[in-house]
């Protein structure tokens, strides 16, 4: 999973702790409580993940309980944190002019750059290896660089990078959240929720009868609102 700042809000300035050590401490806690938040999701990632290696490629099903169900949870927990994080993080942003330009820009920059890297790396293999045993369209790969939902060749909603998938859902809700920064954060965080909780109620069966499949998951899945505390 691509994940958010460790350092947030208030902790980034050090004359915080000096003035008041209480709510230094506090924040602290806070923050501890978030990374083992982290920690235990991805303790069940790992766990679902090695269970799905022993039953398809190692050929041992029964190697481990059935903790299927783990994976989903830790999805889920992710996006919970993330929403948590982004809020806490952007706190200086609500309410100013320039908040929404300065709040995606820094999520541009603290995503794009690596993943874009990470992507083309995968192209390139795809190239040089016959054995990698790829072969990407160019609307594939442009979707790919540009967070854009659209099923693979197995029709699985996936990026090159599979697990980028994540990062479609976390753009969309940069895109919805970033005018909201204009806003007080509590405005800005009812706003949001209640945006998303209508589109899903309004947009979800308008998609549910169309043939648009691959954008119809992200635009009306209940986790983007999950990103949103």
């Amino acid at each position: 999973m691509f994940g958010e700042a460790n350092t947030v809000g208030p902790l980034r300035n050090p004359s915080v702790s000096r003035a008041a050590p209480a709510l230094y401490w506090v924040a602290m806690q806070k923050i501890m409580s978030v990374q083992i938040l982290r920690a235990v999701a991805a303790a069940f990632v790992v766990v679902a993940h090695a269970q799905n290696w022993l039953s398809k490629s190692a050929g041992v099903p029964g190697a481990l309980p059935d903790f299927a169900f783990l994976g989903g949870a830790a999805v889920e927990l992710f996006f919970v944190v993330s929403g948590f994080v982004m809020v806490y993080s952007s706190e200086r942003m609500f309410g100013r002019p320039d908040g929404p330009r300065n709040f995606y820009l820094h999520r541009l920059l603290r995503v794009v750059p690596l993943y874009w890297m990470i992507t083309a790396a995968y192209i390139a293999a795809s190239l040089v290896f016959p054995g990698f045993d790829r072969n990407y369209s160019i609307d594939y790969i442009a979707a790919s660089f540009f967070f854009i939902p659209m099923q693979n060749a197995t029709g699985a909603l996936m990026p090159i990078v599979g697990q980028g998938w994540t990062l479609e859902y976390e753009m969309m809700f940069y895109t919805v959240f970033a005018p909201a920064v204009l806003v007080p954060r509590r405005a800005a965080v009812a706003l949001v929720s209640g945006a998303l909780a209508m589109a899903i109620i309004l947009v979800r069966p308008v998609f549910s009868t169309s043939n648009i499949r691959a954008p119809r998951k992200i635009a009306t899945s209940a986790n983007l609102c999950e990103s949103d505390l």
